[in-house]
């Protein structure tokens, strides 16, 4: 089965995208709802550190936004992991981070019984977070790496279309379905490798924030093309500085005390399996290889 190209153009259906208003004030089948949200796909059981990587303790550099949650599961498991208690969605109208007036924070996952399912060989549990997004004079938003991301989605078209009413279309960067990324670091003036994991997507850079230039992300990834090279389009441009996804320092990116916080507590929904299920009456199974390529048909076949 062929593979679209890892970004542009996807389709979901509304009624696939299911939230309990409760939590998140938010429906896809309300058109304002719609488009007042982005959605990041994000794996909601791992881990950002344990005895096989980081050590549960000081030796871990605090994070200016989060804080890392250690435990262990219950029974007779004693190994300890440690969690980042919440995953920042900021928005702000300079490239560099220094002016955030808005600050989504998305709780994460502290179950270390599903930690250590993932620990032990289990599947890899995704989910789709629709985070509110910021006034029409934040150009920028900012995703602090301390969970794995495997996508993120930019609303475009509550109906897809007269023959598809009931779909709506995203724009979706993809995170996981090449090898990796060349990005710019602007403060340091370099390119740098980000590997991609084909399941897991980026994977944590517990000091390090994601920088999209929305305006750029439609400009580019909105106009179909034959034969599109997004890492030349997204991640490298011809004139330094106008990349539309860069990779900044934690620390560079701040919040003050007129910054909006919206705080939305973690939930096990949207889950992916649920989606693809409701989608495409794809069934996912239980191991690591299958939940990935069932990710695999969803994009070849949303991108209809």
């Amino acid at each position: 089965m062929a593979l679209p190209y890892p970004e542009g153009h996807v389709c979901f259906k509304r009624s696939a995208l299911k939230l309990p208003q409760s939590h998140y004030n938010y429906d896809a089948e309300d058109e304002k709802s719609f488009y007042s949200h982005m959605l990041v796909e994000t794996v909601w059981n791992s881990y950002a550190s344990s005895p096989r990587t980081e050590p549960c303790n000081s030796n871990m550099k605090p994070h200016p936004r989060s804080k890392l949650v250690t435990g262990h599961a219950q029974g007779f498991c004693t190994t300890t992991f440690g969690v980042w208690d919440s995953t920042h969605v900021m928005f702000g109208d300079k490239k560099d981070g220094s002016s955030i007036t808005r600050d989504v924070v998305l709780g994460n996952n502290h179950n270390f019984n599903e930690v250590r399912n993932y620990h032990d060989g289990g599947p890899v549990r995704v989910i789709l977070r629709p985070v509110p997004v910021g006034e029409e004079k934040d150009k920028f938003m900012f995703i602090d790496l301390v969970q794995q991301i495997r996508a993120v989605y930019f609303p475009v078209d509550y109906k897809s279309g007269p023959q598809s009413e009931h779909l709506c279309t995203y724009l979706m960067v993809d995170l996981r379905l090449r090898k990796g990324a060349e990005m710019r670091v602007p403060s340091e003036d370099k390119f740098v490798f980000l590997p991609f994991g084909s399941s897991v997507g980026l994977g944590y850079r517990h000091h390090e924030t994601l920088c999209f230039d929305v305006g750029a992300i439609y400009d580019y990834l909105g106009v179909p093309r034959p034969t599109p090279d997004t890492q030349e389009g997204l991640y490298k441009t011809a004139v330094a500085g106008q990349e539309p996804i860069t990779l900044l320092n934690c620390h560079a990116v701040s919040t003050d005390p007129t910054t909006v916080k919206v705080e939305r507590p973690f939930i096990r929904s949207i889950a992916l399996d649920s989606v693809l299920h409701d989608n495409f009456s794809v069934d996912m199974g239980g191991d690591r290889s299958s939940s990935a390529a069932g990710c695999s048909i969803s994009w070849s076949m949303a991108s209809i």
